[in-house]
């Protein structure tokens, strides 16, 4: 006698789950004193949105795509899993990267990225991102 079991899973993707929203949006910039700009990102909140935003920067030959890979159906994505799990998530790309202003790259200091991070932290912290 052969006994076959057959089992099946159920896999869900934080990209399937409806209630998670993610939008992409520019955050205006000053950099280099005068000069402004801004700073790319993708906000993805969960259904009932949170007090508390994470801040995610990519590393020096990334950009936001580093969070949220744009295949497998959101398979690979901590911003969606993220926020399927309650916490919501704010991916940047850095002056000089993805879809943020291009200054020339002589201007992209340690200390220009420093302070574009920081603006856009004041404006999130403001309520005025997304």
């Amino acid at each position: 006698m052969i006994t076959v079991l057959a089992l099946t899973a159920s896999v869900t993707s934080a990209a399937a789950d409806t209630s998670v929203r993610c939008t992409q949006t520019d955050v205006p910039v000053t950099y280099a004193l005068l000069l402004t700009g801004t700073v790319h990102g993708q906000l993805c909140l969960p259904a009932r949105t949170p007090a508390t935003v994470q801040l995610l920067m990519h590393g020096g030959t990334y950009n936001r795509n580093y969070w949220d890979l744009p295949y497998g159906d959101g398979r690979y994505s901590y911003q969606r899993d993220m926020a399927a799990n309650g916490i919501a998530t704010f991916a940047i790309d850095g002056l000089g990267s993805g879809e943020s202003t291009q200054p020339l790259s002589e201007l992209v200091l340690g200390t220009t990225e420093a302070d574009a991070l920081h603006q856009v932290v004041a404006k999130l912290r403001a309520g005025a991102v997304g």
